[in-house]
């Protein structure tokens, strides 16, 4: 190495005011980056959806416990053989989200329609009374647009060409329709403010969709309890969903052991026949 070039290499020193001056030159970019990135946090924050979770806990009885064997030496000092990973697939299947969907008329939703955030509402929030007219087996994936004006109860169908009906009475039971439901009871202080957005979905999309939103998992290694999670922007809308899904899931065990029992009992009475 040249002892030289050592030597001028050690001696140069960093100038920090000569290179604040030389970014600070930029000043007005870096500005400009600033405000954009506040002005899309802003934005982001006021029209966004807030999500919140919505949790509860169920522990899984092992069907043992209900049946009418009695427990032997190896069932009092083993742990629990529950297959957890039965009985959340047990809990998200398709027959019990079914039960779920036709008892709380999951098949419609309703939404505030704003300019540009649409909001869930649960039917305690409706403005107006709602009833669906066609079977839900008949259910096809439609959507329909809400307005409460001062000459009437305006909906528009976004399936049949954008058609527009005007129900002057703000009801559609007085006049005869081909809408797949019939509004009436509107609550009038409600008049001119944002639209409703109404969409039918059929079991098979509703199932789908619950099926990714709700998430089960295991708490702790050795246990015996399932949490289960929701999040949603409505709490009502998933503490009904998740109240009917463990309702509808312990009905479902009930009916279980009862046929367990039944095949018991059964089994007896033949041997003493």
């Amino acid at each position: 190495m040249d002892p030289n070039n050592f030597t001028e290499i050690g001696n140069d020193n960093f100038d920090i005011k000569k290179e604040f001056y030389k970014y600070f030159f930029y000043w007005k970019y870096f500005l400009l980056t600033i405000v954009f990135c506040l002005f899309i946090a802003f934005f982001f924050l006021k029209y966004s959806s807030n999500i919140y979770e919505t949790t509860a806990k169920i522990k899984i009885l092992d069907k043992k416990d209900s049946a009418l064997e009695m427990p032997t030496s190896l069932d009092l000092f083993s742990s629990s053989k529950i297959n957890l990973e039965n009985e959340k697939e047990l809990i998200v299947s398709y027959p019990i989200l079914k039960k779920v969907v036709e008892k709380l008329n999951l098949n419609l939703s309703v939404f505030l329609q704003a300019d540009i955030k649409t909001t869930l509402i649960t039917p305690d929030s409706y403005p107006f009374v709602i009833k669906s007219k066609i079977k839900k087996q008949d259910i096809i994936e439609s959507e329909y647009k809400v307005v409460l004006k001062e000459e009437g109860l305006q909906i528009i169908d976004y399936q049949n060409e954008d058609s527009v009906y005007l129900f002057k009475d703000f009801t559609t039971t007085k006049i005869k329709h081909d809408l797949p439901f019939n509004i009436y009871n509107v609550n009038k202080d409600k008049i001119d403010l944002e639209p409703y957005l109404l969409r039918y979905q059929t079991f098979d999309q509703k199932i789908k969709e619950l099926k990714k939103e709700i998430v089960l998992t295991q708490i702790g290694k050795e246990s015996d309890i399932l949490s289960i999670n929701f999040n949603t922007t409505n709490t009502r809308y998933a503490q009904s969903i998740i109240n009917e899904l463990i309702d509808t899931y312990d009905q479902d065990g009930i009916i279980d052991r009862q046929l367990i029992h039944k095949r018991t009992i059964d089994f007896v009475d033949s041997r003493y026949n």
